[in-house]
Protein backbone atom coordinates (compact mmCIF):
# COMPACT_ATOMS: atom_id res chain seq x y z
CA UNK A 1 0.00 0.00 0.00
CA UNK A 2 2.77 2.29 0.99
CA UNK A 3 4.28 1.50 -2.28
CA UNK A 4 1.23 2.47 -4.57
CA UNK A 5 0.99 5.70 -2.40
CA UNK A 6 4.78 6.84 -3.70
CA UNK A 7 4.20 5.87 -6.69
CA UNK A 8 0.71 7.60 -7.24
CA UNK A 9 2.88 11.20 -5.14
CA UNK A 10 5.31 10.80 -7.60
CA UNK A 11 3.01 10.60 -11.04
CA UNK A 12 0.87 13.71 -9.50
CA UNK A 13 4.82 15.77 -9.17
CA UNK A 14 5.31 14.08 -12.75
CA UNK A 15 2.23 15.67 -14.14
CA UNK A 16 2.49 19.18 -12.10
CA UNK A 17 6.13 19.62 -13.36
CA UNK A 18 4.86 18.76 -17.00
CA UNK A 19 1.81 21.47 -17.29
CA UNK A 20 4.17 24.17 -15.35
CA UNK A 21 6.77 22.95 -18.44
CA UNK A 22 4.10 23.45 -20.66
CA UNK A 23 2.89 26.69 -19.52
CA UNK A 24 6.11 28.11 -19.54
CA UNK A 25 6.53 27.25 -23.23
CA UNK A 26 3.08 28.60 -24.39
CA UNK A 27 3.16 31.97 -21.84
CA UNK A 28 6.10 34.12 -21.83
CA UNK A 29 5.29 37.06 -18.91
CA UNK A 30 1.75 36.75 -19.05
CA UNK A 31 1.04 36.94 -22.57
CA UNK A 32 0.27 33.70 -24.63
CA UNK A 33 2.66 32.83 -27.77
CA UNK A 34 0.85 33.76 -31.19
CA UNK A 35 -0.60 31.43 -33.22
CA UNK A 36 2.26 30.19 -36.04
CA UNK A 37 0.64 28.00 -38.69
CA UNK A 38 3.18 26.71 -41.39
CA UNK A 39 1.13 26.85 -44.77
CA UNK A 40 3.26 23.21 -46.09
CA UNK A 41 0.83 21.81 -43.16
CA UNK A 42 -2.30 22.98 -44.91
CA UNK A 43 -4.03 23.22 -48.06
CA UNK A 44 -2.44 24.64 -50.70
CA UNK A 45 -3.75 28.18 -51.75
CA UNK A 46 -6.36 28.44 -54.79
CA UNK A 47 -4.61 29.56 -57.86
CA UNK A 48 -6.65 30.42 -60.44
CA UNK A 49 -5.88 31.55 -63.96
CA UNK A 50 -6.81 34.81 -65.05
CA UNK A 51 -9.59 34.32 -67.67
CA UNK A 52 -9.35 37.59 -70.37
CA UNK A 53 -11.21 40.01 -67.89
CA UNK A 54 -14.21 42.66 -68.94
CA UNK A 55 -13.08 45.46 -70.75
CA UNK A 56 -15.28 48.10 -70.82
CA UNK A 57 -15.20 51.77 -72.60
CA UNK A 58 -17.74 54.59 -71.70
CA UNK A 59 -17.25 58.20 -72.04
CA UNK A 60 -16.09 60.41 -69.18
CA UNK A 61 -17.99 63.37 -68.16
CA UNK A 62 -16.79 66.41 -66.88
CA UNK A 63 -18.98 68.63 -64.37
CA UNK A 64 -18.14 72.04 -63.08
CA UNK A 65 -17.50 72.06 -59.29
CA UNK A 66 -21.30 73.39 -58.69
CA UNK A 67 -22.17 69.44 -60.47
CA UNK A 68 -23.04 71.39 -63.49
CA UNK A 69 -22.31 69.42 -67.10
CA UNK A 70 -19.78 71.05 -69.33
CA UNK A 71 -20.95 72.19 -72.59
CA UNK A 72 -17.79 71.23 -74.40
CA UNK A 73 -17.38 67.49 -73.75
CA UNK A 74 -14.36 66.40 -76.22
CA UNK A 75 -11.41 66.66 -74.22
CA UNK A 76 -12.93 64.40 -71.90
CA UNK A 77 -12.07 61.29 -73.96
CA UNK A 78 -13.22 57.63 -72.97
CA UNK A 79 -12.57 55.81 -70.33
CA UNK A 80 -11.18 52.30 -70.26
CA UNK A 81 -11.83 49.60 -67.55
CA UNK A 82 -11.15 46.38 -67.05
CA UNK A 83 -12.50 44.75 -64.52
CA UNK A 84 -11.79 41.30 -62.69
CA UNK A 85 -14.09 39.21 -60.63
CA UNK A 86 -14.87 35.79 -59.31
CA UNK A 87 -15.18 34.36 -62.37
CA UNK A 88 -11.68 35.58 -63.33
CA UNK A 89 -10.07 34.19 -60.14
CA UNK A 90 -10.83 36.52 -57.64
CA UNK A 91 -11.78 35.07 -54.07
CA UNK A 92 -15.10 36.85 -54.02
CA UNK A 93 -16.58 40.12 -55.83
CA UNK A 94 -17.16 41.91 -52.66
CA UNK A 95 -14.06 43.66 -52.04
CA UNK A 96 -13.32 45.64 -48.92
CA UNK A 97 -13.41 49.53 -48.50
CA UNK A 98 -10.38 51.61 -47.52
CA UNK A 99 -7.43 53.05 -48.67
CA UNK A 100 -5.62 49.94 -47.01
CA UNK A 101 -7.39 47.40 -48.41
CA UNK A 102 -5.75 46.64 -51.38
CA UNK A 103 -2.04 46.91 -52.28
CA UNK A 104 0.53 46.96 -54.83
CA UNK A 105 3.86 44.89 -53.31
CA UNK A 106 7.48 45.65 -53.76
CA UNK A 107 7.09 43.18 -56.64
CA UNK A 108 4.31 44.57 -58.72
CA UNK A 109 1.78 42.52 -57.07
CA UNK A 110 -1.73 43.21 -55.87
CA UNK A 111 -3.42 42.09 -52.90
CA UNK A 112 -7.29 42.50 -52.12
CA UNK A 113 -8.81 42.32 -48.88
CA UNK A 114 -12.57 40.42 -49.54
CA UNK A 115 -15.64 40.27 -47.01
CA UNK A 116 -15.06 37.20 -46.28
CA UNK A 117 -13.11 34.90 -48.94
CA UNK A 118 -9.69 35.95 -47.38
CA UNK A 119 -6.97 37.67 -49.74
CA UNK A 120 -6.54 37.67 -53.13
CA UNK A 121 -2.74 38.09 -54.59
CA UNK A 122 -2.85 38.92 -58.23
CA UNK A 123 0.27 38.71 -60.05
CA UNK A 124 -0.77 39.76 -63.66
CA UNK A 125 -1.13 36.06 -64.53
CA UNK A 126 -2.80 34.25 -61.94
CA UNK A 127 -5.01 34.58 -58.88
CA UNK A 128 -3.81 32.83 -55.73
CA UNK A 129 -6.21 33.17 -52.35
CA UNK A 130 -4.95 32.69 -49.01
CA UNK A 131 -8.04 31.85 -46.18
CA UNK A 132 -8.26 30.03 -43.22
CA UNK A 133 -7.38 27.30 -44.16
CA UNK A 134 -4.12 28.69 -44.84
CA UNK A 135 -3.62 29.89 -41.15
CA UNK A 136 -5.16 33.22 -42.17
CA UNK A 137 -6.84 34.61 -39.01
CA UNK A 138 -9.77 35.71 -40.62
CA UNK A 139 -11.43 35.46 -44.04
CA UNK A 140 -12.62 39.25 -43.92
CA UNK A 141 -9.72 41.38 -44.40
CA UNK A 142 -9.83 45.01 -43.72
CA UNK A 143 -6.40 46.26 -44.33
CA UNK A 144 -3.07 44.81 -45.62
CA UNK A 145 0.37 46.24 -45.23
CA UNK A 146 3.84 44.93 -46.58
CA UNK A 147 6.55 45.76 -44.05
CA UNK A 148 10.41 46.98 -44.95
CA UNK A 149 11.17 42.79 -44.56
CA UNK A 150 8.31 42.10 -46.93
CA UNK A 151 6.16 40.27 -44.82
CA UNK A 152 2.78 40.66 -45.30
CA UNK A 153 -0.04 41.57 -42.34
CA UNK A 154 -3.31 41.71 -42.51
CA UNK A 155 -6.08 43.40 -40.64
CA UNK A 156 -9.16 40.93 -39.98
CA UNK A 157 -12.41 41.37 -38.75
CA UNK A 158 -12.43 39.03 -35.10
CA UNK A 159 -9.27 37.56 -36.15
CA UNK A 160 -6.57 39.36 -35.00
CA UNK A 161 -3.93 40.41 -37.16
CA UNK A 162 -1.78 38.09 -39.17
CA UNK A 163 1.68 37.99 -40.40
CA UNK A 164 2.33 36.08 -43.82
CA UNK A 165 6.42 35.88 -44.36
CA UNK A 166 6.16 33.67 -47.58
CA UNK A 167 6.11 30.49 -45.24
CA UNK A 168 3.53 30.40 -42.79
CA UNK A 169 0.97 32.69 -41.09
CA UNK A 170 1.59 34.05 -37.32
CA UNK A 171 -1.25 35.62 -35.64
CA UNK A 172 -1.61 38.28 -32.93
CA UNK A 173 -5.09 38.92 -30.93
CA UNK A 174 -5.95 39.97 -27.54
CA UNK A 175 -4.03 37.29 -26.21
CA UNK A 176 -0.50 38.99 -27.27
CA UNK A 177 -2.05 42.10 -25.92
CA UNK A 178 -3.68 43.89 -29.68
CA UNK A 179 -6.15 46.28 -28.64
CA UNK A 180 -8.65 44.40 -30.04
CA UNK A 181 -9.25 41.47 -32.74
CA UNK A 182 -10.78 43.81 -35.31
CA UNK A 183 -8.01 45.53 -36.79
CA UNK A 184 -9.12 48.21 -39.63
CA UNK A 185 -5.76 49.86 -40.21
CA UNK A 186 -2.16 48.93 -40.60
CA UNK A 187 1.44 51.51 -40.55
CA UNK A 188 4.98 51.29 -40.40
CA UNK A 189 6.52 54.16 -38.99
CA UNK A 190 9.94 55.14 -40.29
CA UNK A 191 11.40 52.96 -37.04
CA UNK A 192 10.44 49.88 -38.68
CA UNK A 193 7.38 49.97 -36.13
CA UNK A 194 4.08 48.79 -37.06
CA UNK A 195 0.91 50.70 -35.65
CA UNK A 196 -2.77 48.86 -35.83
CA UNK A 197 -5.76 50.64 -35.99
CA UNK A 198 -7.92 48.37 -33.86
CA UNK A 199 -11.92 48.87 -32.00
CA UNK A 200 -9.95 49.20 -29.30
CA UNK A 201 -7.60 51.95 -29.81
CA UNK A 202 -4.12 52.21 -31.18
CA UNK A 203 -1.31 48.99 -30.73
CA UNK A 204 1.99 49.50 -31.60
Amino acid sequence: MKNKVIAFLFFIIGAAATAQQHAADTVTHGILQPTVVLCSTRPAPREVAAKSPVVTKSPIVSRLLTGEMLTDQHSAGVGLFTNFDSDDGLALDGITYGDKSSICDHQGNLWFGTIGGGVSKYDGQHFTTYTTNQGLGNNYVFSIAEDKDGNFWFGTDGGGVSKYDGQSFTTYTTSQGLGADIVLSILEDDAGNLWFGTHGGISK
